[in-house]
């Protein structure tokens, strides 16, 4: 079955390739982080002012405010989790507000349902503030760090089924969000085009891509599998001192993935980077009309896959 298209205009999406300071102690831990937002603002109108038209949707690796290091300087995971959005992302939803554009990051979440609970949680900004939030449902992190797998139905008692891999319906499109490894999930992705997705968000974290899992091909699948967009953008190093200067690059790249699977664009690895692609609702709806005979599941025959 072919799922309907939010028709519109192409508009234009960003997936930035971007260096993190990280935090390094429970006491700096805010003002780092409150520096990190405040960079990032700036970052935005930057790339809004040298881009015409300018990109509607801004695709950043994982915890932009903090990296994903907390363990290496013994930062608790209390000094960095908050509510999503925390107020140290104000300077990035001014930035949005001023531009009208979304931003695509990850943070580490407590949530006042769950008292003791920290999730890794990808989301969506917006100008009017939060457009989506998902926490990671089966891929694990930090030992702190919650996977919704392990609380499933007491989490989906608080939220709602909808609640576990979300997806948001936006002036831009349909939106869901996969953190990290999810991607490497097929089933993740399936479950989002089945709620409706177009737009498949991924802020990752790849340190080794060659001795890793196959990132860059598994976005080109699953992109083609479900007839999606999937907008990836990984870390491009953490810089833990103040001189920069030898600070080692990950290799891993950044790319956004049209719905037949082919890369439209990419950041190469080892390096800080932008690119700027089309996001086009009828090359999607072609895609899908395209591809379904051979992508869309036969239902009845995998009804006990997972019994």
């Amino acid at each position: 079955m072919v799922e309907a298209v939010s028709f519109g205009e192409p508009w234009l999406a960003a997936v930035v390739q971007a260096a993190v300071r990280p935090v390094r102690d429970d006491a700096s831990a805010h003002d780092t982080m409150r520096r990190n937002a405040e960079r990032i603002a700036r970052e935005i109108d930057a790339l809004m002012e040298r881009t015409d038209p300018p990109p509607r949707l801004l695709v950043y690796p994982v915890l932009c405010l903090t990296s994903a290091s907390r363990h290496l300087s013994n930062v608790s995971i209390d000094a960095v989790a908050m509510p999503v959005p925390g107020e140290p992302f104000e300077p990035i939803l001014e930035a949005l507000r001023r531009h009208r554009c979304y931003f695509v990051s990850s943070a580490q979440e407590a949530v006042p349902e769950l008292p003791g609970r920290y999730f890794h949680t990808g989301f969506v900004l917006g100008p009017e503030g939060l457009v989506l939030r998902s926490p990671k449902a089966q891929a694990y992190s930090a030992p702190e760090v919650t996977a919704l797998r392990d609380i499933y139905e007491e989490y989906r008692a608080i939220f709602g089924a909808d609640a576990v891999l979300p997806v948001a319906q936006t002036e831009i499109g349909a939106i869901g969000c996969l953190v990290e490894s999810e991607l490497l999930v097929p089933e993740a992705t399936r479950r989002l085009r089945r709620s409706g997705a177009e737009i498949v968000v991924h802020p990752s974290l790849e340190r080794q891509p060659d001795e890793g899992p196959p990132y860059t091909a598994m976005r080109q699948a699953v992109a083609y599998a479900n007839g999606v967009y999937v907008l990836s953008a990984t870390t491009a190093r953490e810089v833990r001192s103040d001189d920069p200067v030898g600070t080692p690059w990950w290799g891993a790249r950044s790319v956004v993935v049209g719905p037949e699977g082919r890369i439209d664009a990419a950041v190469g690895p080892r390096g800080e980077g932008v690119v700027v692609a089309t996001i086009d609702p009828g090359r999607l709806a072609e895609a899908r009309e395209r591809q379904a005979r051979t992508t869309e599941p036969a239902d009845v025959l995998y009804r006990g896959l997972y019994g």
